[in-house]
């Protein structure tokens, strides 16, 4: 093993390019027909994957060289296990100091570069000696590098310069995101490695970001005019979601590589990252643009294919999903089979071909081609990873979209055997029940999805509703006091839970409740009205006559209030201003004025019109009722004239209403009597 250098000797140890090239050793232990081959690589507390690494490379290269920059974790001592040659430099803020600092012990031939976080797939390693043998003039080879991220959910492939001869003139350049210069002839090849740097826990994402982002920043201060940090910037804005920086970087990215007529492949992908930012923002226009720009470039651009199916899909342009899918299912099919053919080109959006057969499945459902709906959903359904999670989305389109609900019910039933356990298939089904008016289905779907989130706050709240609809208070008041342990100024908690203590006659508590959601809540009406009915029901009516007029204040146009004024009206025998409200309420309800008030009779009649005309609001025909209920007011007199009664010229429905809601008043009388 190279003997470990001190801090004094480390700091000693700097090298300017021109040192680095006369540094290297030009003496090649190999021959034409058996070149040799140097693994080179720089580490820093890389012990999570260096081992794989390794273990992948050995065997297949003459040498492993190593240069740590600064390791305190395991990472030397695992490097041991596999070379002797490993150096010690300080990080000096730029990776491609580090990188030809490593390039100067190579002894070999070729140089295979590899970063510790990635490794050969099975097979590349023997390909890696039959490529450089075969390389004829060329100085330089590409690798396909399979990145994988969103816990590999999401993956991309990329050809990079990684293997280069050990010329003197081969080097890095750029202090972050590097890439060598003074190749003169490239060559592809068949040699895979993955890359597993992007699937990082949140903390090393978040110092990864902080640190690139330093880094490019520094590389444009130093060059504002280079397009590449200004790319490589918004890529790493994206990584984090902050679109609009991502969006500003990768423009500038692009109008700069336009001006300096840079046709890099690289810029393609920032119009893709652009096109992705405004999506994500809801900008269609935008995104379709720099998209269709992409394309302008190089028409085979996998990923703006995959965006423009997107777009077409969210404005619902079902020919053009079609046209696009068809589209980006060729060149994916394409480039899976023959990675080393895309160039420099990035494809991103390489397992995303479960979403386009989906988006093409709805397609061909809305253009009514039944038959290649269900082949698309087959082949989306074959290539997912999580097969549950597309039979759901498949369900969660029907459901919302097409609100075709037989199909809705069908998919998300086929996604519940596959995952009885995930939540989100039971907050669909409860809400495909509520659509269908299944009330006792959706209260048991939503009782097995709070089992298994109990945070949604909306699901506990609407199951809470389903509890007080079914008669059950206790259970109902047991949701809300969770919702409120979570949330103690959730609205609908406090409100549900304040109607409960007033349906239980518990005022004290419910005007409690009341208080402080209208103290939380001062614009609302509901917690007035409440504290209003509750003043009424204690007799209290000139408190009560306070809340309503403030609900008043709030919302003049509320009917609700305007028939509780009413009802303190009667029972404090102020006719008048009883009569008044009424006429107020015909106003609001734009129903007819022009009557003459003679009896009570035809104080009925105009309640009668007003309940016909809310008939469905539950609220304000229970107060109407009431308000009937306390007419002075001979309700079997009226029913026995109902033959001489004005009702006999209105329509049959509107007739038999008036007749029903009158007969049941009577009926109520004589129970009461």
């Amino acid at each position: 093993m190279a003997k470990k250098k001190t801090r004094n000797q480390r700091k000693s140890k700097r090298h300017t390019k021109s040192e680095v090239s006369s540094g290297i050793n030009h003496t090649c232990t190999g021959s034409i027909t058996n070149p040799t081959i140097s693994c080179c690589m720089i580490v820093k507390n890389e012990e999570a994957f260096l081992s794989q690494c390794l273990e992948s490379v050995k065997g297949h290269v003459d040498e492993i060289i190593i240069v740590d920059t600064g390791s305190t974790d395991d990472t030397v001592r695992i490097a041991q296990r596999y070379t002797d040659k490993i150096y010690f430099h300080p990080w000096e803020g730029s990776f491609s100091k580090a990188r030809n600092q490593a390039l100067s012990y190579v002894t070999c031939d070729w140089v295979f570069q590899i970063d510790a976080d990635e490794e050969l797939i099975e097979g590349s390693g023997p390909k890696l000696r039959r490529t450089v043998q075969a390389a004829g003039e060329a100085d330089a080879i590409l690798v396909n590098i399979i990145s994988t991220y969103s816990n590999g959910t999401r993956m991309a492939r990329h050809n990079l310069e990684r293997i280069f001869k050990n010329n003197g003139i081969v080097h890095y350049e750029g202090i972050v995101h590097n890439r060598i210069v003074g190749a003169s002839c490239v060559k592809p090849s068949k040699i895979e490695l993955i890359h597993y740097g992007y699937d990082l826990d949140e903390k090393k994402a978040w110092d990864k970001f902080i640190r690139t982002t330093e880094l490019l920043k520094k590389q444009i201060e130093e060059d504002p005019n280079d397009p590449m940090p200004h790319h490589y910037l918004g890529t790493s804005y994206l990584s984090r979601s902050m679109h609009e920086d991502c969006i500003r970087e990768s423009l500038t990215a692009m109008d700069l590589a336009q001006r300096q007529n840079n046709n890099h492949p690289l810029y393609l992908v920032s119009h893709y990252h652009a096109a992705v930012s405004f999506l994500s923002l809801g900008n269609l226009t935008k995104a379709r643009y720099y998209s269709r720009q992409a394309l302008e470039k190089f028409p085979e651009h996998l990923d703006s294919h995959f965006t423009l199916t997107v777009v077409a899909a969210h404005k619902q342009e079902w020919q053009k999903v079609l046209h696009y899918g068809k589209q980006y299912i060729n060149l994916h099919t394409f480039y899976s089979k023959n990675p080393d053919k895309a160039g420099l080109v990035i494809n991103a959006t390489l397992k995303e071909a479960p979403t386009v057969h989906l988006l093409m499945g709805h397609a061909y459902y809305s253009v009514r081609d039944l038959t290649k709906m269900e082949q698309s959903y087959q082949k989306a359904y074959e290539t997912a990873d999580r097969t549950w999670e597309l039979l759901w989305k498949i369900g969660t389109f029907h459901l919302d979209h097409s609100d075709d609900l037989d199909l809705a019910k069908s998919y998300l039933n086929s996604a519940l055997k596959e995952a009885p356990n995930e939540p989100r298939i039971w907050y669909m089904l409860a809400k495909l029940n509520n659509k269908t008016g299944s009330h006792d289905e959706e209260k048991r779907c939503l009782e097995e999805f709070c089992r298994r989130d109990t945070t949604d706050i909306t699901a506990l709240n609407r199951l809470a509703s389903l509890w007080i609809g079914g008669g059950d208070n206790v259970r109902a008041a047991e949701v809300f006091n969770t919702i409120i342990e979570k949330d103690s100024t959730n609205y609908h908690a406090l409100c549900g839970l304040g109607k409960i203590c007033k349906h239980e006659k518990n005022f004290e508590q419910a005007v409690d409740v009341f208080t402080k959601v209208a103290q939380l809540y001062p614009q609302n009406t509901d917690p007035w009205i409440h504290m209003g009915d509750i003043s009424v029901e204690l007799n209290r009516y000139d408190d009560g006559r306070v809340f309503f007029e403030r609900a008043m204040a709030l919302q003049p146009e509320l009917i609700t209030p305007m028939l509780s004024l009413c009802e303190i009206d009667l029972r404090q025998n102020k006719i008048v201003d009883f009569i008044r409200r009424c006429d107020q309420i015909l106003v609001e309800l734009e129903l007819n004025r022009n009557r003459t008030i003679h009896t009570m009779e035809d104080v009925v009649n105009i309640l009668l019109e007003i309940k016909y005309a809310v008939r469905e609001r539950d609220d304000a025909n229970g107060r109407l009722t009431t308000l009937l209920s306390l007419l002075p007011v001979d309700y079997n007199s009226v029913l026995r004239s109902f033959s001489t009664h004005p009702w006999q010229d209105m329509d049959t429905i509107k007739r038999d209403f008036f007749l029903k809601t009158v007969a049941g008043i009577s009926q109520r009388g004589l129970e009461a009597s």
